[in-house]
Order: structure tokens, then sequence, then C-alpha cells
């Protein structure tokens, strides 16, 4: 049996053959990005005054840029389709770390970890009807118990029992906001809602069908092959990938080292890579 791809559906070779300038531009500006994050949560972490509301603004942006990460791996190999869930996920702890940092931080902080906690939970009670219960297993359920029984945490969680839904979002409890729209209404961001939940949520939810065909020049049907090199969303999910980073790292900055000034080592070091790929240069 043959161990090499069928050429006609996936060449990974020609898909980054065939755009290299739109892949190097959109690489390069996801790199020098990440690398800038990198090195502020670096700093953020060991100027971090200590408690679990702000190791949660540290969780949260190390997961922005563990997406992004995967994204840039994604890029560099012609494959921004499958980038797109990755790109949700990182504009979903955006929204998270704003919604946290606007008001009332140290209980909204303390909301999204004990809502974590309280998912744990019920996932871990839940695999007990399928599971057999072992010592580690229990051990799980009686560490994230003991969580919910530290004093910090208790006032907390009191707020999520006494709501109105059973299973309530932390951004419910602590706050105006009942769903993700709502959220990122508040900040502006409701047309990346829009572009992330209607459009891209396809492509999330194995649903996006559009892209199994296509069109051939002489107008046959034919099946679109895997890393189709399509310049459009190469250079959308980069851009997004981006700009989420960048709002993420100057909101962490803002808590933990308001000196920094991001906005210069951004018109010095990335504008020209941004613009480019926005502009459609690239």
């Amino acid at each position: 049996m043959n161990s090499k791809p069928l050429k006609i559906l996936l060449d990974r070779d020609l898909a980054k053959a065939a755009i290299p300038k739109a892949i190097e531009f959109c690489d390069k500006l996801l790199i020098k990005i990440i690398n800038y994050a990198i090195n502020a949560f670096g700093r953020c972490s060991s100027l971090s005054p200590g408690g679990d509301e702000y190791a949660v603004l540290l969780a949260l942006y190390r997961h922005m840029i563990e997406m992004s990460d995967g994204v840039q791996v994604l890029i560099s190999n012609c494959c921004p389709v499958p980038a797109k869930p990755l790109v949700r996920s990182s504009w979903e702890s955006l929204l998270s770390l704003e919604y946290i940092l606007k008001n009332n931080f140290k209980d909204r902080a303390l909301g999204f970890l004990v809502d974590d906690v309280r998912r744990n939970l019920r996932m871990l009670n839940d695999l007990k009807t399928y599971y057999e219960i072992d010592e580690e297993f229990q051990q799980s359920i009686n560490e994230n118990n003991n969580l919910l029984e530290k004093s910090s945490y208790k006032s907390i969680e009191s707020k999520f029992l006494e709501h109105s839904r059973n299973w309530p979002k932390w951004y419910q409890v602590f706050g105006i906001a009942s769903n993700i729209r709502e959220l990122a209404t508040e900040p502006g961001r409701e047309d990346k809602y829009v572009t992330l939940y209607f459009d891209w949520s396809s492509t999330a939810h194995g649903q996006d069908l559009t892209r199994f065909n296509i069109t051939t020049q002489k107008g046959e049907r034919t099946i679109n092959p895997l890393r189709a090199p399509d310049k459009t969303i190469l250079r959308s999910v980069t851009q997004l990938t981006t700009s989420f980073l960048l709002d993420g790292t100057k909101l962490v900055l803002g808590k933990f080292s308001p000196s920094e000034d991001l906005d210069l080592w951004y018109h010095n070091n990335l504008k020209h890579l941004y613009e480019r790929v926005k502009l459609k240069t690239a």
C-alpha cells in the first residue's frame, strides 16, 4: 500500500510554493508578536504581586500565546483553515481578560477560576457514570472540592449557587453579559463575534461543506484539495491572530508593567509587516 499522499488532494510542497511570499510575511509577523508576547509574559510573571486573581490573568494570556503559536505553525505550512478554531479560542481569552480588568477585578478573576473548578467537578462526576473510579480519579475530585473549601472561594461560589441558572457562566454571575455575543458587544467586538461565530463556526463544528467542492476553469466540479493556497484566508487568520495578541499583551502589560511602551515597540518592529498583511500587499 502506498504510504505517500495522493498529490491531487494533498501536495504539501506545492501548497507552500504556490504563495511563498504571502506565507513568508504572515509567518514573520506571527513570530515577531509571539516572541514579544512570550517575553512579556515572563516579565509580567516576575512582577506579579501574587494571588490567584493575578494567576488567572497570566493563565489567560498564556493561553492566547499558545493558541497564536499553534496558528503560526499552521500558517507556515499553508494550513490557515485548521487554524480558525485556534484564533477563536484566543479571542475568547481576550474577551475574558477585558471583562475581568474592566471592573470588579478580584471577584471576576476568582469567579473565572471558581467556574473552572465547578466545570471540572461536573465533568468528573459525569465521567463516574461511564468509568470505574480509581484512586487517581477520586483524588482529582477531592482536590477540586478542597479548592472550593478555601475561604476566598466560598463567597464566590455562593454567588454561583444563588444565580437563577443551574450552571451559570462566570461572566453571567459577575456582570450583565448573558452570552458570548453580549460579552463581545461591550468592548466593541461584536463584528468579530459575527466573523468567528457565524462565518468560521462551520469550520470549528465540521459543517463547512462549501470547501468540499470547487469549480475548475473548465466548469467542472471537483474535490477541493487540502492546504489549498488561499491568500485571503491566510491573511485574515494572521491579521486577527496578531490583532488579538497585541490587544491581550496591552491589557496584561497595563496591569503588571504599565510603564512598558508597547505602542513604540509596535511602531518600530511590527507595523510595517502588519500593514503589509492587512493591505494585502504580501
